[in-house]
Order: structure tokens, then sequence, then C-alpha cells
């Protein structure tokens, strides 16, 4: 869906040449609106139990990480760890507290086995493909107009279907697409369309794209719940 998105700004801007800018210029519009908000879509959930001594557990940081939504100790929701900064473990004696080192979080609570996390998770910088090199491809018509996925098989010589194991095709779905560009496709189109614009001298080429783009910016909000992080 990403690339394919990529080549309708193309063909509406007529900005073969700008095709990489154009990528960048959306995948920065996706990025910026899945920060601005915790939107309970963008939510995963972990365990970890990779203990250490002393009543610690440590959980590698996913590359997809963005912000901690909650933890629980040993599955028991009234135990929840404190995050606290690196330089506050001088003389701390007590005990639910975590925090993070460079690639991991930490977790200190007596008698730890496993905790429970949620999490916010960011979306991929998404990298453009050629057509016929897609990871995969989703047809809207398909099936009555119910949609279907196709996936490039190993040998990249075709699409198929099914690619004989459910996580290879969440896989190549996961390179090519996310919730904003299966539902908010028109958005993100007028928000990179207005990037573009907004290096021409056309003010109202910029003001009609900007106020298309923000149209569907509330139409994201209203759609969409949001959580305070925990």
């Amino acid at each position: 869906m990403f690339s394919e998105l990529v080549d309708k700004i193309v063909a509406e801007t007529h900005r073969g040449d700008k095709r990489h800018s154009i990528a960048c210029s959306l995948n920065d519009v996706i990025q910026r609106i899945h920060s601005k908000r915790n939107y309970d879509r963008d939510n995963s959930e972990a365990r970890a139990e990779l203990l250490m001594a002393d009543c610690k557990l440590v959980w590698p940081r996913p590359k997809n990480f963005r912000k901690m939504r909650n933890v629980f100790v040993n599955g028991n929701p009234k135990r929840r760890p404190e995050f606290i900064n690196p330089n506050e473990l001088v003389g701390r004696i007590d005990w639910d507290y975590y925090y993070y080192t460079d690639e991991s979080f930490v977790f200190c609570a007596e008698g730890i086995k496993f905790v429970n996390l949620m999490y916010l998770r960011k979306p991929p910088n998404f990298e453009y493909f050629p057509e016929g090199q897609r990871p995969a491809v989703y047809d809207a018509q398909a099936n009555m107009g119910e949609g279907k996925w196709t996936y490039l098989t190993p040998d990249k010589n075709a699409y198929a279907e099914f690619l004989g194991k459910p996580d290879l095709e969440a896989q190549a779905r996961f390179r090519v697409t996310d919730w904003l560009l299966e539902e908010y496709n028109h958005v993100l189109f007028w928000g990179a369309i207005n990037q573009l614009y907004s290096l021409t001298d056309d003010e109202q080429l910029k003001r009609n794209s900007y106020a298309l783009f923000e149209s569907g910016i509330s139409d994201i909000y209203r759609d969409n719940t949001c959580s305070a992080l925990e």
C-alpha cells in the first residue's frame, strides 16, 4: 500500500523525478500522525522472562518500541513498577521499579519471575518497492469488493495467496502497510502532497492541500480511541 500511494502521488503531481522525496515525505507524515496521539491501535503486548541475579529481569527493547503503557509484575495488576532514571538508583533499597539502559529495560522487583508489558509501537520506515517487487499487494476489488492480499513468492517470480506460513504473510504485510495506510490513505495522500507543494510558490495549492489534510486528521482523531499512559 505504501508504494502504491507513492505511485499515486507521482501520477497526481507528474513528478516522477521526485519519487524518492515523495516516499520520504509520506513516511514523515505517517510517523508524525502516529506520534501525536497514544492510539490504542498502536498497542503491543509482551511477556519478559529473562532473569538476572538480585531480583532483576531484562527485556531487550524492540526496534518498533515508542512508549511504555503499563507493566505488571508476575501478572499482578496491583504490582506496577515505577519508572526511574538510572541516576536515581543510588541508595535505592525498595523494590518494584524499572529503568532503561542503552538497549534494554531492567525491572527490579522482589520475587520477580516475569513481567507483562503493554507498549506503544511505532510504524516502520516504509521502503518504496517498484511494481513486481512488492512483498505484498492488496487488491481492494477482489472477492466482490471484499479485498484480497497476495504475496511475492520466495523466488520473486510470482504472487500467491498464501506463503505456507501465516507469520511470513504477516511479515510481508508489515513491510508495506499499517492501519493508517489501509483506512486513511486519502489523508496521507494530502499530507504528502502538501509537503511537496510547500516547495512551490503556488499558495492556492498549499492552502487547499493543507485544508484537506487537516480535515482528514480530524477524522482520524474522531474515529480512533486514545488512552493515557498508565
